[in-house]
């Protein structure tokens, strides 16, 4: 990922903890994920900040009982 494209999505991430901001509500960094999808996720991306804190970077994050993984084409249901 090119470091314009970087600055890109730390703007869109900015617009976001701004608009939270203006309506009392605030951010949970420690639970906060980021997950690259697709080719770019071969590429080293710089980390994300959200009020001056790292966002994790993750391969594979379990959602609602959905496991998501960056190196498969589509979501995996876990075993019950």
């Amino acid at each position: 990922m090119a470091h314009d494209e970087d600055g890109r999505m730390q703007s869109a991430i900015d617009e976001i903890e701004a608009s939270s901001a203006t309506n009392y509500m605030n951010i949970n960094c420690k639970k906060t994920k980021e997950m690259i999808l697709g080719p770019l996720s071969k590429q080293h991306p710089l980390p994300l900040l959200i009020s001056d804190h790292n966002v994790e970077q993750v391969t594979s994050y379990k959602l609602l009982g959905i496991m998501i993984d960056a190196s498969v084409n589509g979501p995996t249901t876990l075993p019950q």
